[in-house]
């Protein structure tokens, strides 16, 4: 460790237990454990161990050792895996610390205070439902690009993580939009529906509002442009027709004359992206 202050704690960037101080894990847009901001490399830094991390920083609840280790070593003999996983746990907790991760009996869960993850501060923010702070930390796919081919039950488990993660940052979106408009902050709006639609610009629920928001903000160029990008991705990856609802409004805003827009069409945003009629007043 380092040096000792007249305090008697260590100077520098560990703590008095030899953990280091600014450790953060990053669970989104890929997976690493930074060191203000650096990736920390050695022992920790095991994909194993990270996938480690990733469970139980997901998980509302304690996770037992046997399903951690039927998740990450599957094909290891229940002896082996309970080493590894006590391996795992010692070189984590060196690394962030001993209070970062509690055995509760024959279960492992982080402590939430001690743990520094984008993942567990993503979910903290939408529980107060502070959706705007939540969606900041959402800067890609949950574990983009990170596999552990061996072990087929922890890769069937982040897709399903993977997929309800990005359904609550699209519903935060979707409020964060719904509420923009609802103020009638139109330039807001179109920034969080852009937002949505760069995820999935064939929603056609989602390109109907951005288009809406566009034109009443006063950028009808920039709706038209939208329902050209709709159009053409449409055809070119389903070989379908845009949707309706996307071709009637374009085709409104061009027949529009200038300055003025045509009555809105009252849509909202289906499950499954589709346009679907909404008890909302039509916009200006």
């Amino acid at each position: 460790g380092g040096p000792r202050t007249d305090s008697g704690d260590q100077a520098g960037d560990e703590s008095s237990s030899g953990a280091l101080r600014g450790v953060t894990v990053r669970l989104f847009g890929g997976a690493a454990v930074l060191h203000d901001g650096a990736p920390v490399g050695g022992a920790a830094a095991h994909r194993h161990r990270v996938a480690l991390l990733a469970v139980l920083a997901t998980s509302r609840r304690p996770v037992s050792r046997d399903k951690l280790i039927a998740l990450l070593w599957p094909e290891r003999d229940t002896e082996s895996a309970r080493n590894l996983l006590k391996v795992a746990l010692h070189a984590l907790r060196k690394v962030l610390g001993e209070g970062a991760i509690r055995s509760i009996g024959d279960q492992l869960a982080v402590e939430e205070t001690a743990l520094r993850c984008d993942v567990m501060d993503f979910q903290a923010a939408l529980d107060a439902e502070a959706d705007e702070r939540a969606v900041g930390w959402y800067v890609g796919p949950f574990l983009d690009g990170f596999h552990l081919k061996e072990a087929p039950d922890f890769e069937r488990l982040v897709g399903e993580e993977r997929a309800r993660l990005v359904q609550a940052y699209h519903g935060a979106l979707e409020r964060l939009a719904g509420a923009a408009e609802g103020r009638r902050d139109y330039a807001a709006a179109g920034r969080w529906w852009l937002r949505l639609a760069g995820h999935d610009p064939l929603r056609a629920g989602v390109s109907v509002r951005l288009m809406r928001a566009l034109a009443v903000g006063g950028d009808v160029a920039g709706a038209l442009r939208h329902a050209e990008i709709h159009t053409r991705l449409a055809r070119e990856t389903l070989d379908l027709d845009p949707d309706p609802a996307v071709v009637r409004l374009a085709s409104e805003l061009r027949a529009a004359p200038a300055g003025r827009m045509p009555a809105a069409p009252n849509v909202g945003v289906t499950p499954d992206g589709g346009a679907a009629p909404m008890a909302v007043d039509p916009l200006p």
